[in-house]
C-alpha cells in the first residue's frame, strides 16, 4: 500500500514556510523517502503531482511539494539505475557460465 504524503509539506507548514526553504527536503525526509520502495515512491509522486495539478494547494505548499517531487524522481531513478546494474551484473555473469 502506497504512504500518503506528508500532509504538513502539502499544507505549506513545512519549513516554516520560509521562502529559502521551499524547495528544499529536510534529513528527516530524505530518510524517509530513501526507505521507499520504487511503488511506494512512484505512488506518491503522483500524489503530489495530483495534489499540484488539482489547484488545492497554495503556491507555498506546491512549491514545497515540488521539491519533495524532486527528490522523489531523484531516488526512483537511483532505485532504477541500481535495477539495470544489477540485471546488467547477472546477463554478465550468465554469459561467463555459458563459456
Amino acid at each position: 500500500m502506497a504512504k500518503k504524503t506528508d500532509n504538513n509539506a502539502l499544507n505549506g507548514n513545512a519549513a516554516n514556510g520560509s521562502a529559502a526553504n521551499l524547495n528544499s527536503v529536510t534529513s528527516a525526509e530524505s530518510a524517509r523517502i530513501a526507505a521507499l520502495g520504487y511503488e511506494e515512491a512512484v505512488a506518491e509522486l503522483e500524489a503530489l503531482v495530483q495534489s499540484i495539478e488539482s489547484g488545492r494547494t497554495g503556491l507555498e505548499a506546491s512549491l514545497v511539494a515540488y521539491g519533495r517531487g524532486e527528490a522523489l524522481m531523484s531516488h526512483c531513478r537511483n532505485l532504477l539505475q541500481r535495477a539495470e546494474q544489477t540485471v546488467t551484473q547477472m546477463s554478465l555473469s550468465e554469459l561467463e557460465q555459458e563459456r
